[in-house]
């Protein structure tokens, strides 16, 4: 066998376990990738997912488990230092080869954790024949620079044995070597909860025991040599080494992926295995908390086969046609009777293509209502007349709806903040501003109902919660999830489910908000929760177009696009998205379409994984910006002044939405939002005050009559276009930045003449 290397093997032999027996379809195989320590008996070291009374069960499934070459378990092994380096790739090659010796020519699943998930990422890469279903678990497309640091250290304590590289020698190298890698597989929370000794001591602490147990039981069972090239083995992994990166090699695995990653894992963090759900075609995404950070592979067996299940059930032709369709309606769709009925056309006609949830806002103006009459409460001022209009409000296109119970508890709760003077309560705000989604969804479950369709009200609140993370409630993903998954189980398929958007339940049970688009948040959180055929944003606009048509009339529609250009837009000005609203459906490839409310026939805008054609898709302003610009020769050659810019605006989560820098850092300008210039002077000024002092820094300023001009999508000449057509137009550029992956172009210009020169830029790139 000839290595990566070149360098060769003669006769390489291959140990294995298979377990079962292959079925006529041939087509139940379930090939197993192990981790660094184990072996091909896979019954043995991975209970609870395989064995006679699990999930995969030698009963139902051809299981195939081959030993990695270098293991020390029948498979071809070092004898000393002699023996040829090999890769991952060359691993993969040796299970090859025993596929082609099985003559198997269609894998049910390869599945692989850690080290073995490396192993199955490459094996997918390179082989030709078929593999319905493919699992990774606390993988990553490449091994870290942190991984790799361990294992060098692993390796100086293997090489600071003198024994090590004799026959059966490196055993006290090995042990140390071992408590190295004991300290990455677990957590400090689960060791210092379970070794913490309970009397007071001054030698002997069970937390030295125990990494002193599984040290020696650990030498017993394995070779020195072994763990010297496994873990240069693992340093190697790269699926995208001659490959034109990381992102090409993953993009073109067309395989249904699970990705499975836990919280609390420190050797390969959780955003390794997002990264590779977001690049592999056909995956989804799946993270659990996990009290054993690594080993939670091994150990979270239960969740783990759950989601294995909904995976194969997602995945499943037969089942397709069982996945709902998430529909979401914003508040100016929902108000009007005009438009309650196209609505409920619109969600009858759409049962009869399969399973539906709805996902609602609150109707019309009815926000601005409720916060108009939280202000009145929250200063002890007389809100009766306020509250009059607003209860005809919400009746007078509802019929003989009676939405009396909810406004009374909602006058209660005005009194109550009144009587209080509750000035600036977040928790009573979001309380408020909840009851405008509830009576939205109960109003519409109410009119479907009305005709014949089959619906429940749902509040968002039970499947939706979240966490304090950093003064902010961000989703907790699990528990959502887990929550979320549970009430739809309960549901029949023709039962369609109208669940308030924009509300949430914090961790003490109180009422949230999830902001800006947070029904559209909403709406794709519990799309990617229950694996949804896709989801319709149904709006008072037809689609995205290639630019605001109130200010470029030839704007054109977009038919479709990435998420990664989706993403962009939303960045960039485009109030119909949010980047928020496009990660769990990016992560879960679930569809999103912009269908207008008005228009129902018509396609609107697909955002998928696949997008359209290449090139430019849109030209967007954004007009409530500032530009900071902080110069001074003194800057030149110092390092490290954008790292202490970027550590100095954290302080307030000031995000940079653009940035630019001359060499050696001698002058740097970056895009803040508007609202934040007061604070992002004061920090700077701050930060630098020494530099200013001393005229290092000549200036920090900030300008607030400039807007950004960005142009979404790839297309060679675009920048110089745009430069090109402003300049002879005389509008001058404050900054020019253009991003690494090239998907986006931004212009910093006057704010006067930001509308004039997005109609300029329009016409000539779209020329």
């Amino acid at each position: 066998m000839v290595f990566e290397s070149n360098e060769t093997i003669e006769n390489i032999e291959i140990a294995y376990h298979t377990f079962g027996q292959l079925n006529k379809a041939k087509d139940n195989v379930i090939w197993v990738c192990h981790a660094i320590s184990a072996n091909s008996d896979v019954m043995s070291w991975w209970p609870g997912l395989f064995g006679e009374k699990d999930f995969y069960n030698p009963t139902d499934y051809f299981i195939v488990c081959a030993n990695a070459i270098g293991s020390p378990f029948g498979t071809t092994m070092p004898e000393n230092l002699d023996f040829p380096s090999f890769t991952i790739r060359d691993v993969a090659k040796a299970h090859l080869l025993l596929a082609e010796h099985l003559k198997i020519n269609n894998i049910h699943t390869l599945i692989g954790g850690s080290f073995g998930g490396y192993q199955a990422l490459e094996f997918a890469y390179s082989f030709p024949h078929e593999i319905k279903h493919l699992i990774l678990l606390a993988s990553s497309a490449r091994e870290s620079a942190w991984g790799i640091a361990i294992h060098e250290s692993q390796r100086i304590a293997l090489k600071a044995d003198p024994s090590f590289g004799e026959p059966n020698g490196g055993q006290a190298g090995m042990k140390t070597a071992r408590s190295i890698a004991m300290l990455t597989y677990r957590t400090s929370e689960g060791l210092i909860k379970d070794q913490t000794d309970a009397d007071a001591k001054l030698d002997n602490f069970k937390a030295s025991s125990y990494i002193n147990y599984h040290g020696d039981k650990f030498v017993k069972s394995f070779n020195a040599l072994s763990y010297y090239y496994l873990t240069k083995c693992i340093d190697s992994h790269n699926i995208g080494r001659n490959r034109g990166g990381e992102v090409k090699a993953l993009q073109s695995i067309n395989i249904p992926t699970l990705v499975i990653g836990f919280n609390s894992d420190t050797l390969v963090p959780v955003r390794f295995q997002k990264f590779l759900a977001e690049h592999l075609p056909k995956s989804i995404f799946r993270e659990f908390e996990s009290k054993y950070g690594h080993d939670g592979f091994l150990k979270e067996t239960e969740k783990i086969t759950d989601a294995i299940q909904k995976f194969y059930r997602n995945t499943s032709i037969e089942n397709s046609d069982a996945k709902r369709t998430i529909l979401k309606f914003g508040g100016s769709s929902l108000y009007g009777k005009e438009n309650l009925d196209k609505v409920t056309g619109i969600v009858s006609r759409a049962t009869e293509q399969g399973p539906l949830a709805v996902v609602v806002s609150a109707r019309g103006k009815t926000t601005d209502h409720l916060i108009k009459l939280y202000n009145l409460a929250k200063v002890g001022k007389d809100f009766t007349t306020e509250f009059e209009a607003f209860k005809n409000y919400q009746h007078q296109d509802l019929g003989n709806f009676d939405l009396t119970k909810d406004l009374n508890e909602l006058e209660t709760t005005l009194k109550a903040i009144q009587w209080l003077k509750a000035n600036e309560n977040e928790f009573a705000y979001d309380w408020v501003l909840s009851f405008g989604e509830i009576m939205s969804a109960k109003s519409l479950t109410h009119l479907l109902q009305a005709k014949g369709i089959k619906t429940c009200f749902i509040d968002a609140r039970k499947i939706i919660h979240t966490e304090l993370v950093l003064d902010e409630f961000e989703i907790n993903v699990e528990k959502s999830r887990s929550k979320t998954q549970e009430v739809f189980q309960e549901l029949s398929s023709n039962v369609t489910p109208i669940v308030t958007g924009f509300i949430a339940t914090s961790e003490k049970g109180r009422t949230v908000t999830l902001g800006r688009n947070g029904s559209n948040y909403s709406a794709t959180l519990i799309a990617s929760f229950i694996q949804a055929k896709e989801v319709q944003n149904w709006t008072d606009v037809q689609g995205i177009y290639s630019s605001n048509p109130s200010i470029v009339p030839d704007a054109l529609q977009i038919k479709n696009m990435t998420y990664r250009e989706a993403n962009e837009m939303a960045n960039f000005g485009v109030n119909l998205l949010h980047p928020k609203t496009i990660v769990p459906l990016m992560q879960s490839k679930i569809p999103l379409v912009i269908k207008s409310t008005m228009e129902p026939t018509m396609p609107g805008t697909t955002i998928n994984y696949e997008g359209g054609e290449r090139g430019i898709k849109a030209v967007t302003m954004v007009d409530n910006v500032a530009l900071v610009a902080i110069e001074g020769n003194g800057l030149s050659g110092k390092v490290g002044i954008d790292a202490r810019i970027f550590t100095a605006l954290q302080k307030k989560n000031i995000s940079v939405k653009m940035i630019s820098q001359a060499s050696s850092e001698r002058g740097i300008g970056f895009a803040i939002s508007e609202s934040n210039i007061k604070d992002t002077e004061l920090l700077l000024n701050e930060e630098f005050k020494d530099e200013l002092r001393k005229e290092y820094i000549s200036s920090i300023r900030i300008n607030n009559d400039v807007g950004i001009i960005a142009i979404i999508g790839r297309h060679n000449y675009a920048l110089e276009k745009a430069i090109s057509i402003l300049r002879k137009n005389k509008i001058w550029m404050h900054l020019i930045s253009n991003s690494i992956s090239g998907e986006h172009i931004s212009l910093v210009i006057d704010k006067g003449s930001l509308k004039e020169a997005t109609r300029l830029v329009h016409k000539e790139v779209f020329a």
